[in-house]
């Protein structure tokens, strides 16, 4: 038997109180569940809705611009508008359908209907219908250009009427279909413009106006298959927000019940102590064998503060009811200000700019959830000078007296903005978009001020890639046309040095022939370098599309060294070959494969020209194969390391610069990656990693599935 009465008394409640914090916890997991699940379905309809807008916003005004160029009375307006309508619609269609598939493919809703994927795979049908019916309308915009060229210039065009077959607007989904009107899926739109009737001709005689008809059928069409889609997206979200509406209930509702008959019989053993305490309070005698030592002084000690309570009584009623009077004074206060803050941290918490707040004496006084994220903050934070913060530091590098612009700020009431400002985060620098702006009390004084950072980082990195790409397309572009420029004059140089070197043979004494021809071949060589260097370009700007297979990695290896063997031990390289067993494999084009492992392999050994060892190793693991190719170089600098994939960028005298760029292309091509690292002086290791058929094949159903979950549970 326990001797100690608090453990008599708290045994039993600290279970319960263990236990229902357990089911409280689980309860909380289930509410936080379906609020996943409704935000999932709110993005979801703001995403979605957006790209669909975009599509028949496009649409409309290329039919409005089209319909008002007819009213322009200038032909050359005319003409003007409506080619750049024909040269631009289908493309621009094109490209925005593409936005909403991949819009679709990036939905996600967590916990979300299984209905989902067939609702997306309706709408992926819809957006091939919507394509069908804008390669219609293009033809129109053709014809109609065609007939106002030929209008004006008095040439006979004859324009057959647009055959329209009826609309497929995906009617076999039940549920799309109850939301058509009639009008909408039967209607072929017979009726003319009003111009037809103002010419007074039959429609077939009029070429512009069998046109100007033929368009708007195609109008009609296309606007009724958008509408669809906006309805089948409707119903889609609908449906989604019906099922995220249910509750999930992960806790059954009898172990409430168990918990409660748990609860009753563990207070009447806590209860018990408390009964016998209450019988030695009132003067019962109690079986000494059950009373604790506790109760044993405790029935000592009531005894002498009886009589000690009796003469507290009278005075502590007066004050009792003071204190009382004052306590629920202080109470209200204090739960006013409690919802007060409660609201400003709600506030400040659902913002995704991280916030911090200083006061006059640019002490923090508070922070968001973003800021506490964003800058490692913790409580402790509370209270420190701005200044001895990381942020502080990087906007003191940014300008040439931050103190000075925040004293400015505060005494002028003035907001202050700093864009790209680098911070170093935890997990790496990051850009920021700072702003600092005061905040006033109520007789417009600045109290101090609000820091609200945007990280930026990513927009950035997204812009600097696209940059990247059009200037590689630039140079593959200019490549390209640099070396079919300079190949046909290389090859007349050569053909050439070769009949001089046979006429010179037949005409110079045998000095004189060894002169010329150490002289012709010296010639030769630079033109066979040349032509090396031109193919190079071609090959960078005209990579022809890969034709995988299923490719065993040690073969390829193997081959590749076996066919170099003879030039590496002629520049005293010696390899170290690690394959791994089974063998790895990897769907690849072979003879790309080759090229970029070629490449590499001559780089590490022009990067040894004393010699040295080629480490060569492959890998199989999680569905991706790979393959490692390191030398005993001198290494490359780290300050031009990031560099190296750079068309025409090379530490080498006599490089070009492509190798490397073109084993990034193969790779990229291959849906793979390639890795450099390097330690000067201990030399170089480059890894090209690979997936397998089945990874790839993994990847699509992934996405596939992604999909189509992301389209039920929009429903």
């Amino acid at each position: 038997m326990l001797r100690s009465l608090p453990a008599q008394v708290l045994w039993a409640p600290i279970i319960v109180l263990l236990v229902g914090c357990i089911l409280v916890a689980v309860e909380f997991a289930s509410q936080d569940a379906s609020a996943t699940r409704s935000h999932g379905v709110n993005q979801m309809r703001r995403q979605l809705d957006r790209v669909v807008d975009r599509v028949a916003d496009r649409h409309t005004r290329t039919m409005r611009r089209t319909r008002e160029a007819l009213l322009e009375p200038r032909i050359t307006n005319q003409t003007a508008i409506l080619a750049w309508a024909s040269e631009h619609y289908l493309r621009e269609m094109e490209q925005l359908l593409a936005a909403v598939r991949q819009s679709a493919a990036e939905v996600a809703i967590p916990h979300g209907d299984s209905r989902l994927s067939t609702d997306l795979s309706h709408l992926d049908h819809q957006l091939d219908r919507i394509a069908d019916a804008a390669q219609k309308v293009a033809p129109t915009l053709d014809r109609l250009l065609e007939a106002v060229m030929a209008q004006d210039s008095g040439v006979p065009l004859d324009i057959e009427p647009m055959d329209i077959e009826p609309i497929d607007t995906g009617t076999e989904n039940p549920e799309v279909a109850d939301t058509l009107e009639p009008d909408e899926t039967n209607e072929t739109n017979e009726k003319l413009d009003p111009a037809t009737r103002v010419s007074g001709l039959p429609a077939h005689l009029n070429p512009l106006l069998q046109a100007q008809r033929n368009l708007d059928r195609a109008d009609k069409e296309m606007g009724t298959q958008i509408r669809v889609a906006e309805r089948m997206l409707e119903r889609a979200v609908d449906a989604q927000a019906t099922f995220a509406a249910e509750p999930i209930r992960l806790m059954p509702g009898m172990i409430w019940l168990l918990y409660l008959g748990f609860a009753v019989a563990s207070l009447w053993f806590a209860a018990r102590p408390a009964l016998r305490i209450s019988h030695i309070a009132r003067g019962e005698e109690a079986t000494a064998s059950r009373q604790s030592d506790d109760e044993r002084l405790l029935t000592f000690r009531l005894k002498d503060l009886a009589d000690e309570a009796e003469r507290l009584d009278s005075g502590l009623a007066e004050r009792a009811r003071e204190a009382e009077r004052a306590v629920q004074g202080t109470r209200r206060a204090e739960h006013e200000l409690a919802l007060l803050k409660l609201y400003n941290e709600n506030l400040m918490g659902s913002l995704r700019s991280a916030i911090i707040v200083t006061d006059a004496s640019s002490n923090v006084t508070g922070f968001n959830r973003a800021a506490r994220k964003l800058f490692d903050l913790d409580p402790s934070s509370i209270g420190t000078a701005i200044d001895a913060h990381p942020l502080f530091g990087a906007l003191a590098r940014r300008t040439s007296n931050a103190n000075l612009e925040l004293e400015r700020a505060m005494s002028e009431r003035d907001m202050l903005r700093f864009d790209g400002v680098r911070y170093p985060a935890r997990q790496g620098e990051v850009l920021l978009d700072l702003t600092i702006a005061p905040y006033l009390d109520e007789g417009g004084r600045a109290r101090g001020l609000s820091w609200v950072a945007d990280d930026v980082t990513d927009a950035v990195r997204i812009k600097k890639q696209l940059l990247a790409a059009e200037r590689l397309a630039a140079i593959g572009s200019l490549s390209a046309q640099v070396a079919h420029e300079i190949r046909n004059p290389l090859s007349a140089i050569g053909l050439n040095a070769e009949l001089l070197e046979e006429e010179i043979g037949n005409g110079l004494d045998h000095k004189g022939q060894l002169e010329a021809q150490s002289l012709l071949r010296a010639i030769a060589s630079e033109v066979e370098r040349l032509t090396q260097i031109t193919e190079g370009y071609l090959k960078l700007a005209r990579l022809p599309q890969p034709e995988p297979t299923d490719v065993d990695l040690n073969q390829v290896v193997s081959d590749l060294l076996s066919m170099l063997e003879e030039e590496l031990k002629a520049h005293g390289v010696t390899v170290d070959l690690d394959l791994t067993t089974p063998a790895p494999h990897a769907w690849a084009d072979p003879g790309q494969l080759r090229q970029a492992l070629l490449n590499i392999v001559r780089n590490s050994r022009e990067a040894m020209p004393s010699g040295g060892t080629l480490r060569v190793s492959t890998r199989a693991h999680k569905g991706k194969s790979s393959i490692a190719l390191g030398d005993t170089g001198t290494g490359i600098d780290p300050d031009v390391v990031h560099r190296v994939f750079e068309p025409f960028f090379t530490t080498k005298r006599e490089g070009t610069g492509l190798g490397l760029s073109l084993t990034q292309q193969i790779l990229a091509e291959h849906h793979g990656e390639v890795d450099i690292a390097s330690t000067p002086p201990d030399g170089t290791t480059i890894r090209l990693t690979l997936p397998s058929r089945n990874e790839l094949a993994a990847d699509e159903d992934d996405e596939q599935h992604e999909t189509a979950e992301q389209s039920t549970r929009k429903r």
